[in-house]
């Protein structure tokens, strides 16, 4: 195991026992360490935090959040350079602020485009 591996294990622990009411701060903790990960390129680490937050915001019926984890996922499996799930990620997260009637952030508009775009898949 690797030393951002432990790392993320010893904080994934920290996190679960500070917040175990708090479903929000775990979140809001958890989209920072994935940033964290995938800075380092780190990705696997990154992905497996934000499966952790995406677990937590359907366990608490947290759709906002649920968006926001998808546009985050979109933006790190992009610097990972898996364009497909980027996509899905990005599509999803589009349906649920939508779905909320919320306005789907103009930055998630903009990197689908530009996806699309490049790949010539428009």
């Amino acid at each position: 195991m690797n030393n951002i591996e432990k790392f993320r294990s010893k904080i994934n622990k920290y996190i679960k026992n500070k917040n175990k009411k708090s479903g929000l701060k775990e979140i809001k903790t958890l989209l920072i360490l994935a940033d964290f990960y995938s800075t380092y390129g780190a990705y696997q680490s990154a992905d497996r935090t934000l499966v952790d937050a995406e677990d937590i915001a359907r366990e608490n019926n947290d759709y906002n959040s649920l968006a926001n984890i998808n546009l985050i996922s979109s933006s790190i499996y992009f610097l990972e350079g898996d364009i497909d799930f980027t996509l899905k990620m990005g599509e999803q997260s589009i349906e649920i602020f939508n779905y909320l009637n919320l306005e789907v952030p103009t930055i998630l508009k903009s990197n689908i485009a530009t996806i699309y775009l490049n790949t010539d898949r428009y």
